[in-house]
């Protein structure tokens, strides 16, 4: 009689439950496709597994299907994570020998990293089980996603090109992809053959033996998967952020950026909060890939190369970043979010220089926190140093043809307001009262801005009317002598 091996079965098993669950799942909420999804998972994992009828095997089973009409008729957010929660522990219980429930909590959360210890012939072959290549792509297709999320909310025409490209391939939607995927992740963790049975604990002497026995070798070998899977993200990282760096170019640089107000607005504002938070994952992704021994691991030369290249282009978004704020500053003129993201790019500049200097000179994340601290340290005394209120104003004021935000400029410092050369048809116009300054109706009433300054005036003589000697500064001795010369000048 033909029998088919269980490892085909398991494969033909896991790929038909890919497609059941995306079946189940497309444009759905979560209810009795749950159900069905975990009920085939638990299956299988009988079916594959084989458990023992053991007291704690029957015990969290009896949990699971309480979850189960929990999460059914309850439905709440707490059903719902105690029952996944619960099925996902349910499967690594029932494939680990032991028996000790706190043990087997950790080795749930640990299961969806590739750090379990694979058998001596799989670990002198170095070839990759199912389980671990799945976990090998699992995560740089995350990191990927992200970046090209943020990419597609802050350069232009970036997820445009990528629609055209997807209209010569059949349709497919982002949900089906993930679910799929997903489908493929949850039927391999519940159906996989689990080789390590004991994590190290100190009460757990077999794996403290086991542990030695590995060595350096069991070391080397997961620097070398690591290696790997950090150059495979690395190399689809690069083609996104050259061509997220080619199309901001085109916009941005030399591209007529006034010819539609819309997208200009879109790609200035939201698109730069994207960039910046880009160039921030950038710099934190390359700290954590040589986080530890992968800095000092001799066969990571490539990796190397890739990820200095990954920071330069980086450092090639932040100067576009920077070009991008001056273009919005002529146009907006000056404002305090603007000059944070002009210090904000020098800092980043600063930062990823100091990233490839240490990894090119290998040294420790001391010397990379040390020498960020005092930059930025260094920083925040230096800005301290400027009346930046005076600047903006007296920088807007210089610069008329851009647009002209006369609520901000007005609830500047009192002093600065005072000695600024403002037009008097504004002084003596109605505050406008904007989205961002509504505050101000609140606060004042529809008035003009010249009785909201008098109004400041009597509130600012109000609060230091008892100062002497004893608090003088210099900024206060300022305010005194411009509200003179104000009520001077606009005396009736």
């Amino acid at each position: 009689m033909f029998l088919i091996p269980d490892k085909r079965i398991k494969q033909s098993g896991i790929l038909l439950f890919a497609l059941t669950f995306h079946a189940l799942f497309i444009d759905q909420g979560l209810g009795l496709n749950l159900v069905a999804a975990e009920l085939i998972l638990v299956s299988g994992l009988f079916y594959f597994q084989k458990p023992k009828a053991e007291p704690l095997n029957l015990y969290l089973l009896s949990l699971w299907i309480i979850s189960l009409f929990s999460m059914l008729i309850i439905h709440s957010p707490i059903a719902l994570a105690v029952n996944i929660s619960i099925s996902l522990l349910l499967a690594t219980l029932l494939t680990a020998e032991s028996r000790n429930l706190l043990e087997n909590i950790l080795r749930m959360m640990l299961r969806l990293l590739p750090i379990e210890e694979r058998e001596k012939e799989d670990r002198n072959s170095g070839k990759k089980g199912t389980w671990e290549w799945i976990s090998f792509l699992f995560i740089p297709f995350i990191i990927i996603i992200i970046f090209f999320l943020l990419y597609a909310n802050s350069i232009p025409n970036f997820l445009s090109f990528f629609h055209k490209i997807f209209l010569y391939l059949p349709e497919l939607t982002f949900q089906s992809v993930f679910l799929v995927l997903l489908g493929l992740f949850m039927a391999y963790y519940f159906w996989k053959q689990s080789k390590a049975t004991t994590l190290a604990f100190p009460w757990n002497n077999e794996t403290q033996r086991r542990i030695k026995s590995i060595g350096i070798r069991t070391l080397q070998g997961g620097l070398r998967t690591e290696a790997q899977q950090w150059t495979f993200t690395l190399c689809c990282l690069l083609v996104l952020g050259i061509l997220a760096l080619f199309f901001d170019i085109r916009y941005i640089w030399f591209s007529g950026i006034d010819d539609n107000y819309d997208q200009a607005q879109w790609a200035l504002r939201r698109g730069t909060g994207a960039l910046i938070m880009s160039i921030l994952a950038s710099i934190f992704f390359a700290l954590y890939v040589f986080r530890g021994n992968l800095l000092f691991y001799a066969h990571q030369v490539w990796l190397k190369r890739l990820t200095n290249a990954w920071l330069s282009l980086n450092a090639l978004l932040c100067i576009s970043l920077l070009i991008r704020t001056m273009v919005y500053v002529q146009q907006f003129n000056l404002a305090y979010k603007r000059i944070g993201v002009i210090v904000f790019v020098v800092c980043a500049l600063f930062g990823i220089g100091s990233l490839i200097y240490r990894m090119l000179h290998t040294k420790n994340s001391w010397f990379l926190i040390r020498v960020n601290l005092n930059v930025i340290v260094g920083s925040f005394v230096l800005l301290s140093c400027f009346n930046w209120d005076k600047i903006i104003v007296n920088y807007n004021l210089n610069h008329q043809e851009a647009y002209m935000d006369y609520d901000f400029l007005y609830t500047r410092e009192l002093a600065t307001v005072l000695e600024a050369d403002f037009p008097d048809e504004v002084t003596n116009s109605e505050m406008r009262g904007a989205k961002n300054f509504s505050w101000l109706i609140s606060k004042y009433g529809r008035i003009h801005y010249k009785e909201m300054l008098d109004t400041r005036i009597k509130t600012w003589k109000l609060n230091h009317q008892d100062h002497d000697l004893r608090s003088w500064n210099y900024q206060e001795h300022r305010t005194r002598f411009a509200i003179e010369k104000w009520t001077m000048d606009h005396r009736p």
